[in-house]
Formats: C-alpha cells, sequence, structure tokens
C-alpha cells in the first residue's frame, strides 16, 4: 500500500539539508570577511564606504529625534534622503541591524548581503535540478566568486 509517512521524511531530511547548508554558507561569510569585523571604524568595507558611513550617522541622528530623515541639507547644497535608495532609511535589513554601532552595521550589511546571495543561488540551483553537492560549490561560487566578494574584503 502507499505509505504516506515517506514524503513527509524526505521533505524533513531536505529542510535540514538546506538549514545546515546556510549555517555553512553564513560562517564562510563570516569568516572570509572577519578583517572588516575586527577592524576600527577607519576601515569600512568598499569604495563607498564613506559615504554609506555619513548618510547612516546622519540618518541615526534623525532618527534619534523620532523624525523621518526626508532632506539631507549637508550633502551638496541639500538632497532627498529618505528618497535615495541608497541611504537604506527603511530598508528591512538595515532595520533590524541598526542597533549595531555604524561600523560593525556596515561590515554585518556586507556580510549579510554576501549571505543573501549564496542562499539565493543555493536555492536556484536546486530547482534547476542539481544535486546538494553541486548547489553548494554553485552558493559558495556565487557568494565569493564574483567580484564583490574580493572588493569587499580588499
Amino acid at each position: 500500500m502507499f505509505d504516506r509517512s515517506t514524503p513527509s521524511a524526505v521533505t524533513s531530511g531536505r529542510k535540514w539539508a538546506a538549514a545546515a547548508i546556510l549555517c555553512g554558507l553564513a560562517v564562510l561569510a563570516l569568516y572570509t570577511l572577519r578583517d572588516l569585523f575586527v577592524a576600527e571604524d577607519d576601515v569600512l568595507p568598499g569604495r563607498d564606504s564613506v559615504n554609506l558611513y555619513v548618510w547612516e550617522i546622519y540618518t541615526r541622528t534623525v532618527l534619534a529625534t523620532g523624525e523621518l530623515p526626508f532632506w539631507n541639507p549637508f550633502h551638496f547644497a541639500g538632497t532627498p534622503h529618505l528618497a535615495d535608495v541608497q541611504t537604506t532609511v527603511l530598508y528591512p535589513p538595515a532595520m533590524l541591524l541598526r542597533w549595531l554601532p555604524p561600523g560593525v552595521f556596515l561590515s554585518s550589511m556586507a556580510a549579510l548581503h554576501v549571505w543573501i546571495a549564496g542562499a539565493g543561488v543555493l536555492f536556484l540551483a536546486r530547482v534547476i535540478g542539481l544535486g546538494w553537492l553541486a548547489s553548494t560549490a554553485a552558493a559558495v561560487a556565487g557568494m565569493l566568486g564574483g567580484s564583490a566578494g574580493a572588493r569587499l574584503h580588499n
């Protein structure tokens, strides 16, 4: 007869495999970018880090007053701040990590996005039919094989 417990067991095994691989990818991302977390605020990730750092300080200053930073009068002769997607004022990962100090915040955002890239490649590879080993290799390549990981690390 047909055993209905088998599909549940297979699904459970897949969930555990995915969770283990995602945890491994997170450890790999943190290990690869570890220099960003032990550095002081004078070493920030990426070429645009000075702009991002200044925008984050302004965002935190305005949010601390209980208002939204609609306009930044200190950037050029004044620029829209909330409407600029690069300032990440209402970006959900930024809102979750904003309790961290600014330097650690930027490093954590970089590591989180490298991990999200790896997770996306892992799930894409599984959807197109690759096995777990090939999907994991593709995820590692997606995380660290492009220019983003090396650029952030350097």
